[in-house]
C-alpha cells in the first residue's frame, strides 16, 4: 500500500475540480469539500469496500481501476462494472442513508482515487446549482453506463477494444490514453493475451500507437467506429 490516506486540501490535482461539481461552490465550501477529502494509493486486489459495508462514500479515480464485484454461493467472482481514470463511482449518493453496498469494490490494477464521506458531500450539495449539477452527473453516469454496456454487446473482441479505447477517449477528453492491458481486459471480461493481441493488430493496422508500456494514442478515430459497427 502507497501513501495509505492524505488529505487532499493541499494536493494540487485537479480531480476534484475537474468533475463539475465545485464551479458553482464558493470558495469557502470548496476549502471545507477538500479538507474532507481523502487521497488514497493501493495495490492490486486491495478491498477498497466490502460488499455490506455502509454506503457513505464517494470515489474519484485518478489512476488505475476500480472493480466492483459481488461473489455466487460457490465463491465465484462476478464482476458487475470496471470503473477507470476520470470516472467516478457515484452511487452512495442515491441511495437510502443507510443503505449499505450490494457489492464489493476492488483494486482491479494499482489504484489512486480520492474519496469523499456522503455526509460531507451532502452539507455542501444542499445548494441550487449543486444540486442541478448532480442531477446532470446521474444523467451522463446513466449514459456512461449505456455506453459500457454498448460496448460489452460488441460481437468480436476487436470491436470491443476498439470501442473501450473510443469510450475512454471521451471520458478522458483525450486522444491520448493511459491504459493498462490488465485494465481493459477486465472491462472487457475478455482475457489479456486476446486483448494484447487485438491491440497489436491495431497498431499494425495503424488506428493506434504505443509509447511506454500503457500509453496509447489514437490516430484515427472514424476508423476505429468503423471497427465497433462490424
Amino acid at each position: 500500500m502507497e501513501n495509505p490516506s492524505l488529505n487532499c486540501a493541499n494536493c494540487a490535482s485537479p480531480c476534484l475540480m475537474g468533475n463539475g461539481i465545485l464551479d458553482d461552490l464558493s470558495l469557502e465550501n470548496q476549502k471545507i469539500l477538500m479538507a474532507a477529502t481523502k487521497r488514497n494509493a493501493l495495490k492490486k486486489g486491495a478491498i477498497i469496500f466490502h460488499e455490506g459495508d455502509k454506503a457513505d462514500s464517494l470515489f474519484l479515480i485518478q489512476k488505475g481501476s476500480m472493480k466492483l464485484v459481488n461473489y455466487d454461493k460457490d465463491g465465484n467472482e462476478k464482476i458487475i462494472g470496471v470503473f477507470m481514470a476520470g470516472e467516478a463511482v457515484w452511487e452512495s449518493l442515491f441511495l437510502d442513508k443507510d443503505a449499505t453496498y450490494p457489492y464489493s469494490g476492488i483494486a482491479g490494477s494499482d489504484i489512486l482515487y480520492c474519496c469523499i464521506e456522503r455526509q460531507t458531500f451532502e452539507k455542501i450539495a444542499s445548494s441550487y446549482p449543486v444540486s442541478i449539477r448532480i442531477i446532470s452527473l446521474l444523467s451522463k453516469k446513466l449514459h456512461d453506463a449505456n455506453q459500457r454496456n454498448r460496448v460489452l454487446a460488441l460481437s468480436t473482441p476487436k470491436a470491443k477494444v476498439a470501442g473501450l479505447l473510443l469510450y475512454c477517449s471521451q471520458v478522458q477528453n483525450s486522444l491520448t490514453l493511459h491504459l493498462k492491458l490488465d485494465d481493459m481486459a477486465s472491462s472487457l471480461s475478455i482475457r489479456p493475451e486476446t486483448v494484447s493481441r487485438k491491440v497489436g493488430e491495431l497498431i499494425d493496422e495503424g488506428y493506434i500507437n504505443k509509447s511506454g508500456q500503457s500509453t496509447f494514442r489514437i490516430l484515427d478515430i472514424e476508423g476505429l467506429n468503423e471497427i465497433t459497427k462490424n
